[in-house]
């Protein structure tokens, strides 16, 4: 997020205050639901909505969700340093188990 649009994140965290936090889980379930309509369309249900209107809402509920995501970090005053220290731990976590996941089938004999 640009510094534009976090100052402005700050400012409507101040005005609102701790009913941002029930706006944030509000729009993650409205990221929840769009998603679950991605998936639904991608198993060969018929959506009811094209996959660039299924596409354009998972846009949509995305920056809605980091928007208030920023909000609430401001309010609980979260160290960003922090947050990206955990972030890239998590990430390497991750790739590690893949990585052990991508060793274990190359012993089976699995491509």
């Amino acid at each position: 997020m640009d510094t534009y649009n976090k100052k402005h994140s700050q400012i409507i965290s101040i005005m609102y205050g701790e009913e941002q936090i029930n706006i944030l889980i509000e729009e993650m379930a409205e990221l929840t639901q769009a998603l679950c309509k991605y998936k639904r369309m991608q198993s060969n249900n018929k959506p009811r909505a094209t996959e660039t209107d299924i596409l354009e809402n998972i846009i949509e509920e995305i920056a809605d969700v980091e928007i208030m995501l920023e909000q609430i970090k401001y309010q609980l005053k979260i160290n960003e340093q922090i947050l990206n220290a955990i972030e890239k731990m998590k990430i390497l976590r991750t790739m590690d188990l893949w990585e052990e996941q991508n060793n274990e089938h190359r012993k089976k004999g699995y491509q």
